[in-house]
């Protein structure tokens, strides 16, 4: 359920920077060499987690209402509620 949004997350994080990487840098590494890039990799991160916490929040919720179920099942008794 969460893995479409761990991808995207993910994908963002570990995703392949133009020539030199941001403001120079190789690879992967973000420096402080150019902040426009910078903003904009940090805005792309965290609306990836944001949705990734939103997606999370959902599962929860619906865990818990699986959760209340199970346990209204279970302090049921079988034999006199039929």
């Amino acid at each position: 359920m969460l893995l479409q949004s761990t991808l995207e997350f993910e994908k963002i994080v570990k995703r392949e920077k133009k020539k030199g990487g941001f403001g120079g840098a190789k690879g992967n590494e973000v420096t402080w060499e150019n902040p426009v890039e910078l903003d904009t990799y940090i805005n792309e991160v965290q609306i990836a987690a944001n949705s990734l916490i939103r997606e999370n929040r959902k599962l929860r919720r619906v865990h818990m209402n699986v959760v209340d179920k199970i346990v209204e099942l279970m302090n049921t008794d079988l034999i006199k509620d039929r």
